[in-house]
């Protein structure tokens, strides 16, 4: 349904940013001050997640559902869902990151309106959904493939609020990216994704053959929504930027998942194609990507307890295997958001908590899987993320830990994984 705030009374409500019974007085400062609907997630909200910035609250109960993690009952959404157990962790320090760090202009416009129900749209929300469908394939997903098409999302939209509103701001997303004037489309996406993440939680779904579907390809799009405002709305200092990217991983970890037992189900969706495809890739990549095998070297020289050497071993046959998995889809071009994704959804969770610690061993391992990111930079989502990673790792960890990271450094001399 969609609706012009130009038309009158019956459609007037469609168009009012929030309703009278919904009005919430225990939002943070920062959505207060620019007159944001605030979803209220603590100790960040959403808006001020996705933005990259300070989340202040007054010292009241949050009341907003919280994003859901793994003890909601959901797993990780992943061709290999099977052959891993996600999880994550925390601390931080502090450096500098590489002065060419990427800063966009912050929107000092009205407030965006956005209709108070996930099943109400505007008509620029109608602008959304013809750009998603007709550019979804070719450019917003950059998939060459025939398999993962805008008709497929859209039927499984129109069963899950959730997802329609998360592929229309991706498309917000999108438009900002090719019109960067206009700074409302960043606003229009964010609204749309705190509105999708909402609906999803006030849902409580439990996943079922006809839930787990909608909410496999919610997942997709979520990640790639928040790794781009990850990589592209960096701060200056690289702890910072550590914090939030963790911050990306454990949301796709954890957020619209489906069980391993429903993995069946979606291999037989009209999915089934790409997820076939994948899959293949998945399993035959023990082998190749001997570009790893120098981590092996680094863990033995680091001289680890036995827990920490088998936690760092998972992770190296996650990446190569993910490396392998990115390089077969790559050159078909096909999916160039899944190798990453694979890696970020499927390394051991000792390893994300070792990542969060800052451990040197953990962040070398993170610069070779950046190395995805930076052969796929043209892909609108990654931009130059791969390029700013593995130059700020190698600032961080300094001239000690050059050697191991030799290659990840030679791959922005030529550029691809070859």
């Amino acid at each position: 349904m969609a609706s012009n705030s130009s038309e009158k009374s019956g459609q007037d409500s469609v168009i009012k940013p929030r309703r009278s019974h919904r009005k919430s007085r225990n939002g943070c400062r920062v959505c207060k001050a620019r007159h944001m609907k605030c979803d209220e997630t603590r100790p960040a909200c959403i808006n001020c997640s996705v933005a990259g910035r300070q989340c202040e609250y007054k010292s009241v109960a949050a009341s907003r559902p919280k994003i859901p993690n793994k003890s909601d009952g959901f797993l990780a959404p992943s061709p290999v869902s099977q052959a891993s157990n996600p999880s994550p962790a925390s601390v931080a320090t502090s450096a500098s990151s590489p002065s060419h760090h990427q800063q966009h202009p912050e929107y000092n416009g009205p407030p965006i309106p956005v209709p108070d129900g996930p099943n109400l749209f505007t008509l620029e929300h109608l602008a959304f959904f013809h750009h998603a469908q007709y550019y979804f394939n070719s450019e917003l997903m950059a998939d060459g493939s025939s398999a993962y098409t805008a008709a497929t999302v859209i039927e499984y939209g129109l069963q899950a609020p959730y997802l329609m509103n998360e592929l229309l701001a991706v498309a917000a997303l999108h438009l900002g990216h090719l019109n960067p004037g206009r700074l409302d489309y960043q606003q229009h996406a964010t609204a749309l994704q705190t509105r999708a993440l909402s609906s999803f939680n006030d849902a409580k779904e439990d996943v079922s053959p006809t839930t787990c579907v909608p909410m496999f390809i919610f997942s997709s799009l979520l990640g790639l929504h928040v790794l781009h405002d990850t990589l592209r709305n960096r701060p200056d200092n690289f702890s910072v930027f550590l914090d939030q990217f963790m911050g990306y991983i454990g949301l796709h970890r954890g957020v619209s998942t489906v069980t391993n037992r429903s993995w069946s189900i979606i291999k037989e969706s009209k999915l089934n194609p790409i997820i076939s495809h994948i899959e293949d890739a998945y399993s035959s990549g023990d082998d190749g990507a001997e570009e790893v095998n120098i981590l092996y070297d680094m863990v033995s020289e680091s001289h680890l307890n036995e827990a920490s050497v088998e936690t760092y071993h998972q992770s190296i046959r996650t990446l190569r295997r993910t490396l392998n998995l990115h390089r077969s889809l790559t050159e078909k071009c096909l999916q160039p958001s899944e190798g990453p994704a694979t890696f970020c959804i499927t390394v051991n969770e000792e390893y994300i908590e070792y990542l969060k610690q800052r451990r040197p061993e953990a962040l070398v391992i993170l610069a070779f899987y950046a190395t995805m990111l930076h052969w796929s930079r043209n892909f609108w989502v990654f931009g130059d993320g791969g390029q700013y990673l593995i130059q700020a790792i190698t600032a961080y960890l300094g001239s000690h830990w050059e050697r191991w990271l030799a290659w990840p450094n030679s791959v922005l001399q030529s550029g691809s994984l070859t």
